[in-house]
């Protein structure tokens, strides 16, 4: 069961770094230039769209990281990256979509399985 739970951990460690590292963090260092072009797939406003990616993108894998609230913290990510995909790069080539639907399984994965017993849910008893 250990490596089950070590994957898991992995699981949750290594895709939202990358997230974070390679596309939240930068998105929230640039933010002034951002948000008056950012794209605004639901018709929410850039400002607000880039928002709440920058949230997505970086605080929920932060939480994932940490297996606080993993499934729906997961399942945000999940969602956001498919809305990448599929809308904001749908009609770009599958070379630009690949990334965010590569992406998006570990989230997937994680949303369907939860954290583990590396976590902070699994010490508080956390189903969700």
């Amino acid at each position: 069961m250990w490596k089950l739970n070590l994957g898991l951990f992995l699981l949750r460690l290594l895709p939202s770094s990358l997230l974070i590292i390679g596309h939240g963090w930068p998105k929230m260092m640039q933010f002034s230039s951002l948000q008056g072009q950012f794209p605004n797939p639901i018709g929410l406003g850039s400002t607000i769209t880039l928002v709440f990616t920058i949230m997505v993108e970086v605080f929920c894998p932060l939480l994932i990281i940490l297996g606080l609230a993993t499934r729906i913290n997961a399942i945000m990510v999940f969602l956001l990256l498919i809305t990448a995909a599929f809308i904001v790069h749908g009609q770009d080539s599958w070379n630009v979509k690949e990334i965010a639907i590569i992406y998006s399984v570990p989230f997937l994965v994680l949303g369907l399985t939860g954290a583990g017993s590396y976590s902070v849910d699994a010490k508080k008893g956390v189903i969700f």
